[in-house]
């Protein structure tokens, strides 16, 4: 009603909060009847002056004054907190103010603290019996009106003096309450208002635990799971938060890491209600220990100007040899062709928990990829993979140790078999977890089915960090290193280097990305190759852009661009490729 009267009056200003001379205005209109005529109680219009001195001279002759009402119910105390003087409800209240008067409408002085997001207010009333449980006519208590207003304030210090972190149904999804405020987009601005709290106060017990229930209402399990550790770090003994973090871990598929926190509560002889809810997550755990498939399908076109990876220059310098030549002519089959084609890519993987603790489970992987050129089947690629291997997964980490075997052939004609093992560990670090730690490396055997001298053993070791930004850290930035060494059975092909890359995610919006990487690698051979020049170095630069959008249902839109530019000190080497992509993916 509120709201409704202060549009009527032309003075409502959108998005500006803690404007205490609106706000004032706005509880002054609680004292208007119907045809407009302010009533004349003394006290009214003297805490609308602000005379403080008048509304104590009034209270020590009137003393039933301090809780008279206009027609509407609005005390005095309701207008000194509207206007956000502290002094006049403390003044109010130590002369007898009923700290839970309603108005007509059922705001108590405290809704209208929220309201107008004055905290000081709140606490006064708070500490003097303010009941933060009742409701107005539509249903609000001062936590929900709070979030609806966006009072930061207001919705800290209900947080913290409060047990509405607890209580609130609106917060959690598993509540006819919280669909409700899921469909209206009222979680969403809690989630949003609470992590500003979460940033400043990263060890508040009740302002995470508030957190980690808007975040599992929105499906974000592992935000979910780490606000919940840090309630349990703040108070190892919360029961609840080791319930909600078992829910969590269930919710996100970490079945083991859900067990485990299930077998804590249960060992703490909970009330029946609560044992039964847990017997019945632990059978739904039970039913998911055999395999579970996941996998992803690609189709695209594309248009390559450098599919056969021709060199740039036409003539390149060559080391002296018996015909005295100095320079070489590259045939006019080896320089660059542009041709445009279409491809299909298919990546499966099967896990299996094992073990009851620790998170452990097996994995089962499959992978393929081939392209069809228009102009140049010559250099058409077929790739297929195939792997297995072990996977733990705990609150904050991830370790994969697969072990893969793969092939890959060029224009109908095998070219190279390769098995190995590639671990990697990421470990998400910070109060919210905003920064990923990935250390990969990879040891891999490759066996060339013509160019024996090629064979060898292929060494890396790489570590990136990812920091996650952004409102709900939708956004990321990584940076990371590589280095690398090939040994060859011949000299000549053995080399080592490094590269360096820095890549860039943006939410446009809730469906749309926008990303781009960009990648130097700088590789230097051990021995010079009969021909060249000099020993060889290779320096290329490789960027890529491009745009992806989720259109429902597990199916996305991609496009992007990519440009290689790669400088040789053999100029058979030296080469530019621009490659243009579109594709469609669904997601299982």
């Amino acid at each position: 009603m509120i709201n409704k009267k202060v549009r009527n009056m032309g003075l409502y200003m959108p998005g500006v909060r803690q404007t205490i001379k609106v706000c004032a205005m706005a509880i002054m209109l609680l004292s208007f009847d119907m045809r407009g005529k302010a009533y004349a109680g003394e006290i009214h219009e003297a805490v609308k002056a602000r005379n403080t001195a008048e509304v104590a001279r009034i209270i020590s002759t009137q003393p039933d004054a301090v809780n008279s009402v206009t027609e509407e119910g609005s005390t005095p105390l309701h207008l000194a907190v509207g206007m956000n003087d502290t002094e006049l409800a403390q003044l109010l209240i130590q002369n007898g103010a009923n700290v839970n008067a309603g108005t007509g409408n059922g705001y108590t002085p405290l809704h209208l603290a929220a309201y107008v997001d004055a905290g000081e207010c709140m606490r006064l009333l708070l500490s003097h019996g303010a009941d933060a449980r009742i409701v107005t006519g539509a249903g609000h208590t001062p936590f929900r009106l709070a979030i609806l207003r966006s009072s930061a304030n207001a919705v800290r210090v209900l947080l913290e003096s409060t047990p509405c972190a607890y209580t609130e149904r609106f917060l959690d999804a598993r509540s006819d309450e919280g669909q409700i405020s899921l469909k209206d987009g009222e979680l969403r601005m809690a989630q949003k208002l609470i992590f500003e709290l979460v940033k400043q106060f990263p060890q508040s017990e009740r302002i995470n635990f508030a957190y980690g229930l808007c975040c599992y209402s929105l499906a974000d399990y592992l935000a979910a799971s780490l606000a919940y550790e840090r309630v349990l770090q703040a108070n190892p003994g919360n029961q609840r938060a080791v319930m909600e973090l078992a829910c969590s871990h269930q919710a996100g598929g970490q079945e083991e890491l859900a067990r485990t926190e299930f077998e804590k509560v249960l060992a703490q002889n909970p009330a029946p209600e609560i044992k039964r809810q847990i017997e019945d997550y632990m059978k739904q755990i039970g039913k998911k220990q055999n395999w579970r498939l996941m996998g992803r399908v690609d189709a695209g076109c594309f248009d390559d100007n450098n599919v056969n990876v021709g060199p740039e220059l036409r003539v390149v310098n060559i080391a002296p040899n018996i015909f005295d030549a100095k320079t070489l002519t590259v045939d006019e089959t080896s320089l660059p062709v542009s041709s445009k084609g279409y491809y299909t890519a298919f990546t499966g993987l099967g896990v299996r928990d094992i073990g009851k603790k620790g998170g452990w489970f097996m994995t089962a992987d499959l992978s393929y990829y081939q392209n069809w050129m228009n102009d140049a089947p010559d250099n058409e690629v077929l790739f297929y993979q195939a792997g297995s291997g072990m996977r733990r997964l705990a609150s904050r980490s991830l370790l994969e140790i697969p072990v893969k075997a793969s092939h890959i052939t060029s224009g109908g004609d095998p070219l190279i078999n390769m098995y190995g093992i590639d671990p990697a560990y990421r470990f998400a670090s910070g109060p919210a977890g905003k920064m990923h730690w990935i250390t990969s490396g990879s040891a891999e055997m490759r066996d060339y089915d013509e160019l024996n001298n090629r064979d060898g053993i292929y060494m890396s070791f790489g570590e990136t960090v990812q920091n996650f930004f952004g409102p709900e850290n939708k956004h990321n930035i990584s940076m990371g290193i590589l280095f690398f060494q090939d040994n060859a059975d011949e000299p000549a092909y053995q080399n080592s280097g490094s590269a360096w890359n820095l890549g860039v995610e943006m939410k446009a919006s809730k469906n749309t990305t926008v990303y781009s990487k960009v990648q130097k690698t700088s590789t230097t051979y051990d021995k010079r190759e009969n021909l060249a020049p000099e020993k060889r170095v290779d320096a290329q630069n490789h960027f890529v852009a491009g745009i992806n959008k989720k259109i429902g249902g597990g199916w996305s839109v991609d496009a992007n661009y990519q440009k290689i530019d790669k400088n040789s000190t053999f100029g058979l080497y030296q080469y530019e490729r621009d490659i243009a992509t579109l594709s469609v993916s669904y997601t299982f």
